[in-house]
């Protein structure tokens, strides 16, 4: 479930469809093309969708990168399924 913006760095929490873009991106592609992979669901806010996107790198997984033709800022470039594998881990053991 989507909760939060997929910009680690952002603290927005998602509380409706229209205030941000949702985006499902297969976490696991495959070369057969019959054969889906897992889908997952991430958001980013409003503020953070004007200059980011998420793209899917093989060898990092789905992260977040600024979007073409938007000057760059100081925002890290994160995989993030390993960043929430690093939250999840943090939670559990709390």
């Amino acid at each position: 479930m989507v909760s939060t913006c997929a910009n680690h760095g952002c603290l927005a929490k998602f509380l409706y469809l229209h205030d941000g873009k949702l985006f499902s991106l297969e976490s696991q592609p495959t070369s057969d093309s019959s054969v889906a992979g897992a889908v997952e669901y991430f958001w980013l806010c409003r503020k953070c969708s004007t200059t980011m996107t998420l793209v899917f790198d093989p060898g990092n997984g789905v992260r977040v990168t600024i979007k073409p033709n938007v000057s760059k800022t100081t925002e890290p470039i994160i995989p993030l399924i390993e960043e929430r594998r690093k939250r999840s881990g943090d939670e559990e053991a709390a």
